[in-house]
């Protein structure tokens, strides 16, 4: 185990064990519920480590001396109660809320139900009602406006980034001189660069035509000869 690994384990430790201690414990009693052998020496300097971190703070002179974990300041309290006070939450939220806020141990425990397990049958019985089923199908429905009725593409954002970067690629391919900052601005916003030509901006605009067209009318499009061209080279007629 590398020094760094060790080092972390050791203050682990000795963090849990003051912890333990709301009344503050001493380097003596830290040693003796250690389950490690460390020397008083190390201990020592892992707790002066602890307090310029703040993790622990002490009390009282050299011989006397406690230790406490340091906890939130009232005013760190206060002003973390203040967020997340502002957190809009429903009724069952500040139940749930204020469920978690009581500490583990004043928790009232809860068993579960043996019973209800064992009533349960694979593929054939569900633990949710068929109302809780319906409700979660609604939740999950992705709602897609018709004109974006594409396979693979049932995300508005998706599609956009797509008219983007496939616009910016193509017209660059062809000597188009436009960043793709400038493409995502022609195709959201309409604007131009005035420092660039109108035909890089009207090119990027007819490979997004040409990409929109493609996406939304899949089922309209067959393949046809006269809309590609071969170059000569191909010895294609």
């Amino acid at each position: 185990m590398s020094d760094y690994l060790v080092i972390t384990h050791e203050l682990e430790l000795i963090k849990n064990t003051v912890q333990l201690c709301p009344n503050g414990i001493t380097i003596d009693e830290i040693m003796r519920h250690l389950n490690v052998s460390l020397s008083r020496r190390t201990v020592q300097r892992r707790l002066v480590y602890m307090q310029k971190e703040k993790i622990v703070y002490s009390k009282g002179n050299t011989r006397s001396k406690k230790y406490f974990i340091t906890t939130a300041t009232q005013e760190q309290k206060e002003a973390s109660t203040q967020f997340f006070e502002s957190i809009p939450l429903s009724s069952e939220g500040h139940t749930l809320r204020n469920t978690l806020r009581v500490a583990v141990e004043k928790r009232i425990p809860v068993t579960y139900n043996r019973d209800f397990l064992d009533q349960y049958t694979p593929n054939i019985s569900y633990y949710l009602s068929n109302e809780q089923c319906e409700k979660l199908a609604e939740l999950g429905k992705i709602n897609v406006p018709e004109q974006v009725q594409v396979a693979g593409t049932y995300n508005k954002e998706i599609l956009s980034r797509l008219f983007i970067d496939l616009s910016w690629n193509s017209s660059r391919l062809e000597g188009n001189t436009y960043s793709l900052l400038d493409t995502q601005r022609l195709i959201e916003f309409g604007e131009s660069v005035d420092t660039k030509s109108a035909k890089d901006a009207q090119m990027i605009l007819n490979h997004k035509d040409a990409i929109e067209f493609l996406v939304q009318s899949p089922d309209e499009i067959g393949f046809n000869p006269e809309w590609v061209e071969f170059p000569a080279a191909c010895g294609v007629n």
